[in-house]
């Protein structure tokens, strides 16, 4: 079995269908562990395609952000939530840089677009 990076079990039943087809999501938290998942794997599409278009980063910025070295260690997710087309996902993503390691805490904001759900934005804490 292949372990899930985000932690929510094997890959293959786990993040793998959200990242082939980002509209199979049912929940802003399934989004959001494919999302971690993508960070791990460094899947610059993925990304860009489960952010908002409203607030999504340049190609050429996200692009150097995951080549700067961070090795994504685990994701706990603390709580989630979704109502209509709205949804918060709280996690905590612990992480490994060449300057040292960290935890990046954040309530992250999603909305629900033409049957899909979409990273709007976060909060860190």
């Amino acid at each position: 079995m292949i372990s899930c990076p985000c932690g929510g079990g094997s890959y293959p039943e786990c993040c793998k269908p959200v990242i082939a087809n980002p509209s199979s999501a049912d929940t802003p938290e399934q989004i959001m562990r494919s999302r971690y998942t993508a960070y791990v794997r460094r899947d610059l599409k993925h990304l860009l395609t489960t952010w908002h278009p409203d607030t999504a980063p340049e190609r050429c910025d996200l692009a150097a952000s995951l080549a700067d070295g961070t090795v994504w260690q685990g994701l706990t997710v603390h709580c989630a939530s979704h109502t209509g087309t709205s949804g918060r996902v709280e996690f905590t993503a612990h992480y490994l840089t060449p300057a040292g390691g960290g935890a990046l805490r954040e309530n992250s904001r999603f909305v629900k677009e033409a049957d899909r759900w979409l990273y709007l934005d976060g909060k860190h804490q």
